[in-house]
């Protein structure tokens, strides 16, 4: 998958949530969690959902401050080998691999837990096949 969004935020708390939906039931399955006021103790997160309960899969080792108040294009993506990578303005900020969930998703949610954000355009794309080395 890919999900291209054009994010504007005036926050100084809360969080703004991409979720990503599997199955017939639109289950969660991935969370990408952004923090305002983004720092070390607060980076983008990556979350697996099972049965109820989040796990954390990776944090991003750069901390892109959002919350400026002018439009920023975030991406998140993985490929059909389980490579996942959220990139800032076209800037990668975080990269890893997660290959728990291989079905195809069913569905997208966005989620504002106490912010103040605005989602632009947003795209949806199919995963993209990657070539081994």
């Amino acid at each position: 998958f890919e999900v291209d969004l054009t994010l504007v935020s005036r926050s100084t708390r809360g969080t703004m949530q991409i979720v990503l939906l599997g199955g017939d039931q639109a289950v969660p399955q991935y969370r990408m969690v952004y923090q305002a006021a983004p720092s070390q103790d607060r980076p983008i997160q990556i979350h697996r959902e099972r049965e109820g309960r989040s796990y954390l899969i990776e944090v991003a080792n750069q901390y892109p401050a959002l919350d400026d108040g002018i439009p920023h294009k975030m991406q998140w993506i993985r490929d059909t080998q389980g490579r996942m990578r959220v990139l800032v303005d076209g800037k990668e900020v975080l990269s890893t691999y997660e290959i728990y969930y291989r079905d195809n998703f069913s569905g997208l949610a966005l989620v504002n837990r106490n912010g103040s954000y605005e989602w632009g355009p947003i795209s949806v794309y199919q995963a993209q096949e990657t070539k081994s080395p």
